[in-house]
């Protein structure tokens, strides 16, 4: 939808914003900045097509429900490597330090002849 708004939006902007946001004051602000000068009001559509986020806060954006399988596993993971760094410093500050292992011994010392 993007590409073809962009497309309307080079030959008339105003038109592009007409019909992403209907008639209203994002499209009447559009078409002042056209006919004042036809860069501001092509910027300002193309502001519109790419970034709805910023011009339309109140919009919510629906995810679907792989994104939000992925997210809850990456919040699961996430909750269980702060668990376990959780338990290793308790461990370190309990003095538990039997899950260390042991230095490795020092090589031997060769004597010569």
């Amino acid at each position: 939808m993007w590409c073809c708004a962009a497309s309307v939006a080079f030959f008339c902007p105003p038109l592009s914003v007409l019909l992403l946001h209907g008639c209203g004051r994002i499209f009447l602000l559009n078409c002042i900045l056209t006919f004042l000068c036809y860069i501001p009001g092509f910027l300002h559509a193309l502001c519109i097509i790419f970034c709805p986020d910023r011009i339309n806060p109140d919009k919510k954006f629906l995810m679907t429900e792989k994104a939000c399988r992925a997210r809850e596993k990456a919040e699961y993971l996430n909750r269980a490597r702060e668990r376990e760094e959780y338990a290793a410093r308790q461990a370190v500050v309990a003095g538990q330090h039997h899950n260390i292992p042991p230095p490795p011994p020092p090589p031997p010392i060769s004597r010569p002849i």
